[in-house]
């Protein structure tokens, strides 16, 4: 009582020194001010923030165009003595024996194949200590999984199916269910709009936890651009690069074409480190479960025997689906 003023006004200007903006600032406040025994009027609360605000604008960041180059290079360009006296090891592995954090990997299929299923698998692996087929998992993360367009109650069926006959988690498991948002009348990710990208990676920044991001899939999540122009796929391009600075590990989920190729511009591949094709297999019995060849068509950084072609198979058991590796090929 009688500290309220000086309170919001300490609050207020935490909140700018910290990056938050006019509006999080007033949403942080409009919260703490109704916790109050004895509340400020909402009118006085906008008042007080926005004279702050407007008294003390923030400084913008630097923009790219306003660095100087120059100075630039000769800031960050290493000799080789420089380059041999950094302390750069290997990342450790998500995956072993090929996905390390901050690499970046395609997999595609044609539709229907199971790429979820991997997907899923994979993420949900990566919290734990566990194999898939020939695959282990190394040091658990977080995963955070961004599902384009799955209705949420087959998400749900999936990973209870998957869930009941995994070891127990050790790092969280996140999924962001585009639909599940539009239901709710929110906005769902998309790829393609900047404020969304910035916004994963703030959240990762933020929740370090998280070293591994799964995208499933890519047509869905980046709608509104040419499938086939190396210039529309660009900025998501470079977006993958920061990513990879980040130290997160990206897997996106993409579509075949006809012609079994991975759809659209070439240019997808050109930063990943890992490209992953999804082959459609029979049982010997003629049954289409999802069983496939696993086949590495682009790797960087691993011995050629640990990119074999296998093939794996998801298996029903009493407690849910488990995954097996059916021989080398």
């Amino acid at each position: 009582k009688g500290k309220r003023h000086d309170a919001l006004i300490r609050l207020a200007g935490l909140c700018k020194r910290t990056g938050a903006s006019i509006d999080e600032t007033k949403n942080l406040l409009f919260h703490w001010n109704r916790n109050n025994s004895e509340q400020e009027t909402e009118k006085e609360l906008i008042y007080q923030i926005e004279d702050l605000y407007n008294r003390y604008p923030q400084k913008e960041e630097p923009s790219d165009t306003a660095l100087d180059k120059c100075q630039l290079i000769e800031d960050s360009a290493l000799s080789i003595p420089d380059l041999i006296s950094l302390d750069l090891n290997p990342e450790p592995f998500i995956i072993e024996p090929w996905l390390r954090r901050g690499e970046l990997v395609m997999i595609s299929a044609e539709r229907g194949i199971g790429k979820t299923w991997l997907a899923l698998s994979i993420g949900m692996a990566a919290t734990r200590t566990m194999t898939i087929g020939k695959w282990k998992t190394g040091n658990c993360t977080g995963c955070l999984y961004i599902d384009g367009e799955m209705p949420p109650y087959l998400l749900k069926f999936r990973i209870l199916s998957l869930v009941n006959v995994l070891p127990s988690q050790q790092a969280p498991f996140k999924i962001l269910s585009a639909i599940q948002m539009r239901s709710m009348r929110q906005p769902s990710p998309k790829l393609t709009d900047e404020a969304w990208r910035k916004g994963i990676l703030d959240y990762l920044r933020k929740n370090e936890i998280f070293k591994l991001l799964i995208l499933d899939n890519i047509a869905s999540l980046s709608t509104g651009i040419d499938e086939n122009t190396k210039r529309d796929w660009d900025e998501i391009n470079q977006w993958f690069l920061n990513l990879r600075a980040l130290g997160v590990t990206m897997i996106m989920v993409h579509h075949e074409n006809k012609k079994g190729e991975q759809r659209g511009t070439g240019s997808r591949e050109d930063n990943i480190d890992y490209s992953i094709k999804l082959t459609k297999l029979k049982d010997n019995d003629g049954k289409e479960n999802t069983k496939f060849k696993v086949k590495f068509t682009k790797t960087r950084g691993i011995p050629q025997r640990d990119a074999k072609t296998f093939n794996l198979i998801l298996k029903e058991v009493e407690q849910g689906f488990i995954w097996e590796e059916e021989g080398m090929v």
